[in-house]
């Protein structure tokens, strides 16, 4: 058990880690116990009510529970909360006492893909997921939501980073985090470091993202950390790499762009968690992808919203002037493209206007002249949107060099 245990950490697929989790015992009560004296006993004394779960054993078991939880579980009361009684489920913990016909099977199934994407190797961050789900609290069923979030402990008997998940119980409106151990501070990122989007996940040292449920064709949005630098001919570029693509919603290709919003604004009104379906939606920022199509949008951001089409305040050119339906993308991007983008305003004249274009593996795509920018005197930063047949990106060395000023 300990070698299989050990062998974990050098696997990347979650697929080949999920069968090296199946030949564990189904609950191995030492190394529960053994997660809940290395961290799990931290969240112990928190008022709010918290589980605390360890990915890489099986079933990914509670190894931590907070008096909070104590106080408002009538099937788990303190006593219960022994350390060689931890390790079930954190399904079983919190549906316990309730019928199976209050129970979502879509919510549990949410549960279970970001539990199963946790365990991924070279994992960085995560954005939270949040689930309704019933909870039997004083003699009644009551409608809860709870939010997972995943955390890094820094060193784990000497064997470097290891990924937990912290389930709060949204009753009292708190939010906590473990504060020692946790890993926060990232070397130069490429990419903001905190998941702007619901469906987003970051990697390798936050150059890489990834689309959590990546049959879903959006729900990824990220930005670069810090803006681009204006080259010497006056344009802004930056690349990146494409990792990974799906054989459906090859119709259409990501957006890659340029937004004057910050990512710290983006990430204080949560734009992306449920508001702006893509970011071409999101104001003054310029995009190009999708089937051909190039967007500018000044001012405010525009929500979709019943009956307002979404191109209201914004200037859209598309390749192909057909409708969408009708439109496709005049490629397919594989695994090991390179895809580029360029912005420019119009130096002639002094006429409003700019252009951009997007690059496959060093050649140019297509382009598109618009007839308005984006505001002057306010730094860019690149928005790559992991969206529709692409699911995982890398943002380039060379832009790095470009973020860092060099």
């Amino acid at each position: 058990t300990n070698l299989i245990f050990q062998s974990i950490k050098t696997m990347a697929p979650v697929d080949e880690l999920e069968a090296l989790l199946r030949k564990l015992p189904e609950s191995s009560q030492e190394l529960v116990q053994e997660s809940y004296a290395q961290i799990g006993h931290e969240i112990s004394h928190w008022d709010a009510p918290a589980l605390l779960l360890d990915v890489f054993l099986p079933g990914a078991p509670v190894v931590g529970a907070s008096q909070g939880f104590h106080q408002r579980s009538e099937h788990f009361p303190a006593g219960f909360w022994r350390p060689r009684s931890l390790g079930q489920s954190v399904l079983q913990v919190l549906l316990k006492g309730v019928d199976e016909c209050h129970i979502s099977r879509s919510m549990c199934q949410d549960v279970e893909n970001f539990l199963r994407m946790a365990r991924l190797r070279q994992l960085c961050s995560m954005a939270d997921c949040v689930v309704s789900h019933p909870f039997h609290f004083k003699g009644e069923v009551l409608q809860i939501k709870s939010c997972f979030q995943l955390l890094k402990v820094k060193q784990w008997h000497d064997e470097g980073e290891h990924n937990l998940v912290l389930c709060l119980l949204d009753m009292d409106g708190c939010k906590l985090r473990l504060s020692s151990q946790i890993s926060e501070q990232w070397p130069n990122p490429a990419l903001f470091p905190v998941p702007l989007s619901n469906k987003c996940i970051m990697l390798k040292c936050m150059s890489s993202a990834m689309r959590r449920e990546a049959h879903l064709p959006r729900g990824c949005v990220c930005l670069s950390h810090r803006e681009i630098h204006e080259q010497q001919d006056g344009s802004y570029f930056f690349s990146i790499s494409v990792d990974g693509t799906l054989n459906s919603w090859t119709s259409r290709l990501p957006f890659l762009g340029f937004t004057c919003t910050s990512p710290q604004e983006i990430q204080a009104k949560r734009y992306f968690f449920g508001d702006l379906p893509h970011s071409y939606c999101l104001g003054d920022s310029v995009h190009i992808g999708g089937a051909a199509e190039a967007w500018l949008r000044r001012g405010a951001s525009r929500a979709a919203k019943l009956r307002e089409a979404v191109e209201t305040g914004a200037e859209r050119q598309l390749l192909v002037p057909l409708p969408d339906h009708r439109r496709v993308a005049p490629f397919v991007p594989r695994p090991g493209d390179v895809l580029g983008c360029c912005y420019r305003k119009r130096q002639a004249g002094g006429v409003e206007g700019s252009q951009i274009s997007l690059f496959l593996n060093g050649s140019l795509a297509f382009e598109f002249d618009l007839t308005t920018e984006l505001p002057s005197g306010k730094p860019l930063y690149a928005v790559v949107d992991v969206c529709h047949c692409v699911y995982q990106v890398t943002m380039l060395p060379n832009a790095e060099d470009r973020l860092m000023g060099s």
